[in-house]
């Protein structure tokens, strides 16, 4: 059967597929099997293990780990800051003659400054937006 599409050379018929038991055994097991066609090497079900004498296992390891983390961290985009519900801190004020933790004060200060400028930014983006589909009317 041929298979549409699949013609590289312009004016060539495309390729045509052959019944599967045509094919020879050893095809159909190269995608079980990894990167170097190996059992238990890299790619080919090999796990690794960071505690090996081997630095080559060790090596793999470290990889599929690093691969693991940086999936894991892609996966969950961060919430930005105006969208989380959490306490802002609050600075002590001098009242009734108590000591003012100037270092809070400033922690708080900063806190309350980063949610700012992230409501501001979130208004701006909304505004672009708003103009932009208002100029496509």
């Amino acid at each position: 059967m041929p298979l549409r599409g699949l013609a590289f050379l312009k004016d060539k018929e495309p390729p045509v597929a052959r019944e599967d038991d045509e094919y020879p055994d050893w095809l159909w097991g190269l995608l079980d099997q990894g990167k170097f066609g190996k059992k238990g090497t890299e790619g080919g079900g090999g796990e690794g293990d960071l505690f090996s004498k081997s630095a080559k296992q060790r090596r793999i390891a470290a990889r599929l780990a690093r691969r693991s983390n940086s999936a894991a961290e892609s996966r969950a985009p961060p919430v930005p800051l105006h969208e989380q519900s959490v306490d802002l801190p609050s600075a002590p004020h001098n009242r009734f003659g108590r000591d003012v933790d100037v270092e809070a004060g400033a922690r708080a200060q900063e806190a309350r400054e980063e949610l700012t400028a992230s409501m501001r930014g979130k208004r701006r983006k909304s505004i672009k937006e708003a103009n932009f589909l208002r100029g496509m009317r």
